[in-house]
Formats: C-alpha cells, structure tokens, sequence
C-alpha cells in the first residue's frame, strides 16, 4: 500500500491511497469464495458456484463492494496508525479506480480531533480546603445520629414550633400558570438548615388543617434555570403536625444502630469522626479535581470546535430535556417555552453555548489523556463494573451481559473511566496550595433546590 497526505486543513485531513493490483485482486478472490458460500443459486452447490455464473447473478460490484467492505476496515487501522490520526467520524472515501487487473485508487477524508495547547499542569494552582474538627463538631454530630434514629410523634392542641416536623400535602406553582409543576405529601423537617426561610416561617406557627402558601422569587442564577429569575407559589395544607422525640443512646442501641462497630458513646464519637474525616476528604479531594480540570480548561486553547461534535452534542441535550419535560412535566418543550415566556430563538441560542461548552471541555480532557499516556486495564473496568452493580442494585452477572452484548456502552464506559483516570492524573500534578475551609463552604453541596427542600 503507499499512501500520501493530500491536505491538511483544520481538523481535516485528505489522504491519496494506492493498493497493489495483486491485493485488491486477493481480496476479490476472497469476496467470490465468500458469496459462493452464501448464495442459493440454482443447480450449484453452495461453495461451488464458478465465478462467471455468481457475477451473472449478483453483478459484479456488489463482488467489488463485499472486497472492498473487507479491505477499506484494514487501510483506515493502517492509515490511522501510520499518521497517528484520532478520528472523530468514519473517513468519507472517494474511489478513483477500482477495477481488476489495475490499483486500486481513493482518497480518504478523515475528519481528525484538532490541535489543543496544554499548559504544563504544574504550572497551574488550585486551592485545597482543609477541614479541621473540634469537639462541639463531634457533639453537633453525635446529635444528628440520634435525629436520625428519632421517632414521630403527632402532636395536638398546639401550633409547629421550629423544632418539629410538619407533614403536609402541598403543590407548587410557576408564577403565570394554573397548573401546579408538582404536587404531593410530603415531611417537612423545620429545623433544617437547607429547608428555605420563607417556608419555614410560613409554616411556622400553623395547625393541622391550615392552610398555608408562600411565593418565593428564585436566584437569578438558580441552578434550574426552568425556575430562574421566577416566582414561584407553595401551597400547603398541613396534616399533622409531629414532634421529634430522640432516644438515648445506651450501648445496645449504639450497638444495633452502627452494625457492632461502636458499642458505647465515646466508641460512637470516635467512629462518627472517622467518618467525618473521610467525608472531608473526600470533598477536598474532589476541589483539588475540580480546581485542577476548571484551570486546565481556562488556560488551554483549542485550535476550532468541530461542527459534527457541537450539533451532536446539541441534539443529545435537547433530547435529554425533551424527555425530562415529558416524563417529568407532562409537557413538551415548545409549551415549555411558551409558558416560559423564552422564544425558540434563545432557547436554541443558549443549547449552542451549551454544547461548545461541552465540546470544548471533553476535547481538552482527552488531549490531556493522550498527553499524560493515560491508559485503561481490564482491572479498571473490573472495578467499574462492580461499582455500577452495587449503585444499580443488580447482579455483577447482569452487567457483564448489559455491556458483552452491547459494544457501543462498553466504549462509552471505558471512555469514561479513561476521563476519571486522567481527572485523577491531573489533581496530582498541579500545584497544590492549601486553605482553611469556610463554615459555609462545607454546607455549598448539600443545599437543595426548593421544590426539593419542601419535599422534605
């Protein structure tokens, strides 16, 4: 085979391709051999129908097109190999001569990953929280164990105070529109610090029977961007209003209620700190990763955002959302809008920033992954494997099935746990700088949209 580079031009590049009269005539002999295995003609037995009669019957371009269904596979691994290409789609081929007894000739427009600048990842510092614990931590954990463990009581002849919880049938209502976005029973715990100030003030002080509504006008930038800027109207009818009673913890209880791994109040602190360590760790850990990917992407250039990843990543959102507003909203996307009161226009307009956004940050992660040679083993998709068994509840067997059967998952799993892997490169090779961890900040991951905190 001799191949030459034709063009190069942004992400696409055009390469010339000659294969040996000799080959291209194996590879036909070996497609004839192939149909005379398969074809039912007639008076021949299968495997032994002469060539001129097969070409009689099947024509002779689709004998071509089985040669080249073979040949063209084995040309791009080679050519791919060859120029180090990483393709973002299947090569277009256009074939200049394909004829027996002569080369075969084509060109192959392969469109290619494009150029993206790295800076060196030790060059980048992100900040790490560092969380200290005192005794009163302990304490305060100590109590929300038992809170945990508390049981309910209905309570009559007095109105909610802070400390209980109120059990309510409530629906929720975006401003402009009759029809409540959700509407069910739900527990909610008054002494909460994610439950907002305005339910909880509205809710204080109300009796079984009551009720009560509250509208809330939501962030600007409220992470649910359907709410965004909105108000946003809770109704509520209380049911019952519950009293919390917490139960002390003598060693059985403590016992029973951590599996045998503490069996006394100071074996429970001491275990509930181990647990708060980890957890903190945890968190650091994943801001050193985040810090580390958000400086990696802003210092990073990218040579252009290859239009087939941007519409394919555009129309895998808009899908996504389609299927959310119906299953979950019972709405499609054009009523959406419309109540929302955003044009199609900027609605198509934000899910492009979106996607480019997407885009560009997916293709600096892998060209980092190239960069760092980050590779993965059957032991890390072993591990993942077992990870998404226990998440899902289901047997190990069920998921090596889901994924021998199903090729195009298996590749996407791997993708990512080939992303996570160089995530996790990347966190131990910046400049780590360590900072003291705000109160507020070791709350900022619990905090919950408001429709969710009134479920509560």
């Amino acid at each position: 085979m001799r191949s030459e580079i034709l063009s190069q031009e942004k992400n696409k590049t055009v390469i010339h391709v000659e294969i040996d009269a000799e080959e291209f005539e194996r590879e036909v002999a070996n497609a004839v051999r192939e149909l005379s295995k398969s074809a039912n003609i007639k008076g021949f037995r299968k495997g032994h129908i002469p060539r001129r009669v097969l070409e009689m019957v099947v024509g002779k371009k689709a004998i071509h097109t089985e040669a080249l269904e073979n040949l063209v596979p084995k040309i791009v691994d080679t050519l791919i190999e060859e120029y180090e290409l990483v393709l973002l789609e299947r090569p277009q081929i256009s074939f200049t001569q394909v004829d027996e007894g002569k080369p075969l000739v084509m060109d192959m427009t392969f469109e290619v990953r494009p150029e993206v600048a790295l800076v060196d990842p030790k060059d980048l510092v992100v900040e790490k929280p560092v969380f200290t614990f005192t005794d009163e931590d302990i304490d305060r954990a100590v109590e929300g164990f038992r809170k945990e463990h508390a049981s309910l009581v209905s309570v009559d002849g007095r109105s909610a105070v802070e400390s209980d919880t109120v059990k309510v049938h409530y629906s929720a209502v975006l401003a402009g529109e009759e029809v409540p976005f959700t509407e069910e029973d739900a527990h909610i715990h008054l002494h909460s610090p994610e439950l907002r100030n305005e339910i909880r003030s509205a809710l204080l002080g109300a009796e079984p029977g009551a009720d009560v509504s509250v509208t809330i006008h939501m962030e600007d930038d409220y992470k649910d961007e359907r709410f965004a800027g909105k108000d946003v109207t809770y109704r509520f009818n209380v049911l019952e209003v519950q009293e919390e009673i917490l139960p002390e913890l003598d060693a059985d209880r403590i016992s029973e209620w951590t599996q045998g791994k503490a069996s006394s109040l100071e074996e429970l602190r001491s275990l509930l700190r181990d647990r708060m360590v980890k957890e903190m760790e945890y968190r650091s850990a994943e801001a050193v990763k985040n810090g580390a990917f958000a400086k990696l992407v802003e210092a990073a250039s990218v040579e252009l955002l290859p239009e087939t990843l941007v519409s394919r990543e555009e129309a895998s959102l808009r899908e996504k959302e389609r299927e959310y507003l119906e299953q979950q909203l019972s709405t499609t996307l054009e009523a959406f809008l419309e109540q929302s009161g955003q044009s199609l226009e900027a609605y198509e307009a934000e899910l492009r920033e979106r996607a480019e956004k997407n885009v560009r940050n997916s293709l600096i992660l892998e060209a980092y992954a190239d960069k760092a040679e980050i590779e993965v083993g059957n032991e890390d998709v072993e591990r993942e494997m077992r990870l998404l068994a226990f998440r899902e509840r289901v047997p190990l067997k069920k998921v090596y099935e889901l994924y021998g059967k199903n090729q195009q998952a298996l590749a996407a799993l791997v993708h990512n746990v080939r992303m996570g892997k160089a995530l996790a490169h990347l966190a131990s090779c910046v400049t780590v700088k360590e900072i003291p961890a705000g109160g507020d900040e070791t709350r900022a991951e619990s905090e919950q949209p408001a429709e969710d905190s009134a479920a509560k």
